[in-house]
């Protein structure tokens, strides 16, 4: 499967912010109305991912594919839940900006300077830039639990 882009239902922001930290293009917005995400998602030949069944099949009507995704579940369990439904096993962190979607490239500090604290500027000489919204990126202290969560999603993605 070509990289899928998915449409994320407004009920599951933290899923489309953790589809992104796994390589994944995830279209989360407030849309006008149901029939408002669903044009877009046709449109762009993408997946709606969402917890509202009405919503799911009313986008599997007219051809558009839907993850039902339990509310029940929580944050990993939901992104796994979408990632088996889709057959996708390898996720691609560090790939795509988790504000905007565009895709991230490695820079040194001569890339960064002046947009990052002069104390983050003194620590770290890696950074991830997204030349669409101009973020930067780094592994400062939150880096070791999103690590520890995209490594368990890795896992339970081979199981």
């Amino acid at each position: 499967m070509p990289n899928p882009i998915f449409f994320v239902d407004e009920m599951l922001n933290d899923l489309a912010i953790s589809l992104r930290l796994c390589g994944f293009v995830s279209i989360y917005k407030k849309w006008e109305s149901d029939d408002a995400l669903i044009s877009e998602a046709k449109e762009a030949n993408g997946f709606i991912i969402t917890s509202d069944r009405a919503l799911s099949k009313q986008g599997e009507k007219i051809g558009v594919s839907a993850i039902l995704v339990p509310v029940w579940s929580g944050k990993r369990e939901k992104l796994v839940f979408v990632l088996k439904a889709l057959k996708i096993n390898e996720i691609y962190p560090e790939t795509i900006c988790t504000v905007c979607n565009g895709t991230l490239e490695r820079a040194g500090k001569d890339k960064v300077v002046g947009k990052v604290p002069e104390t983050v500027l003194s620590a770290f000489s890696e950074f991830m830039l997204c030349p669409s919204c101009g973020r930067v990126f780094w592994q400062g202290s939150h880096w070791k639990r999103i690590k520890s969560f995209l490594d368990e999603v890795s896992n339970l993605l081979k199981e």
